[in-house]
């Protein structure tokens, strides 16, 4: 069984679409009685964007493994402190772990590239040590 719509007019003139209450004939964000309760939501939801913008302020070049350590201590930091949210910081934690991955391969495929290219080439052999 489907719940009614909400009565409501949005402001620019479409009816809105939400689904009813199942006390009112108005959804969530239309019912009169849950104003103050929108209104906090609405102030939650500004307070973790902001949050979120001030992370993205700071977007250094994650490249080697000394950026992305003090990368992740500063998250760490604004998490202790408040200044980030733990669920956003938890994310951004996260990206780190996957950026050091990547870094890490990345610098180990540089490596091998190096030994190869000392190596002879194909089909050559070498003596080494009195062996081939």
């Amino acid at each position: 069984m489907s719940r009614p719509i909400c009565q409501a007019q949005r402001n620019d003139a479409p009816p809105c679409r939400g689904p009813a209450l199942p006390s009112s004939v108005y959804c969530w964000s239309h019912d009169v009685d849950r104003a103050e309760e929108m209104a906090a939501a609405r102030s939650r939801g500004a307070t973790k964007a902001n949050k979120l913008r001030a992370l993205a302020g700071r977007r250094p070049t994650l490249t080697n493994g000394r950026a992305l350590t003090r990368f992740a201590s500063d998250v760490v930091q604004d998490v202790l402190s408040g200044k980030v949210a733990p669920d956003i910081g938890r994310v951004v934690l996260y990206g780190c772990a996957t950026l050091r991955q990547l870094v890490e391969t990345s610098e180990l495929e540089k490596r091998l590239e190096a030994l190869e290219a000392h190596l002879p080439p194909n089909g050559a052999q070498k003596r080494i040590g009195g062996r081939w």
